[in-house]
This record gives C-alpha cells, structure tokens and sequence, in this order.
C-alpha cells in the first residue's frame, strides 16, 4: 500500500492520510450549482473528487470509498431567462 499524502487546509501542512476508519471512507463533496449553460468549470470539481476516490480505491485495495454527491433542481429558483 502507497501512503497518500494530502493538505489539510486546517493546518495548512501536508499531511499522510490516515483513514478514521480503517474500513470505509466516506466523501461527501457538493452537487453543482449551474445557473446557465454548463461550461467545464462546473466539471473541475468532479474531476478532482474523481480522481481522489480512484487513488483511494487503488492504493487501498481493501478500502470502501463510498461517494455522496447531492442533486438538487435549482430551475425552480431561478427566473427564467429572456431572449
């Protein structure tokens, strides 16, 4: 098993990774906010957590990533645009 290192932006240090379960890891990372057409700067963020929960999952073979990612209907908030 690689050791995976990570900045915690609380201690603004990188830091080794250490699950506080040795089990599960649980990531839960927020839905996107799209007000208009979707561009690939509402696509970054997914990449990124993406990319997290693969390496957990290959360097941590025994290790279940569960990912939470939450979907909401904002076009019901937002007026419609005119054209």
């Amino acid at each position: 098993m690689t050791k995976l290192h990570l900045f915690n932006t609380k201690t603004r240090k990188i830091e080794e990774f250490i699950p506080q379960n040795p089990e599960n890891v649980k990531i839960y990372t927020c839905g996107p906010t799209v007000y208009n057409f979707a561009h690939i700067g509402n696509f970054a963020s997914y990449i990124y957590w993406d990319l997290l929960v693969r390496t957990l999952k290959i360097n941590h073979l025994t290790l279940i990533v569960l990912s939470i990612l939450p979907m909401s209907d904002i076009s019901r908030l937002m007026p419609t645009t005119g054209r």
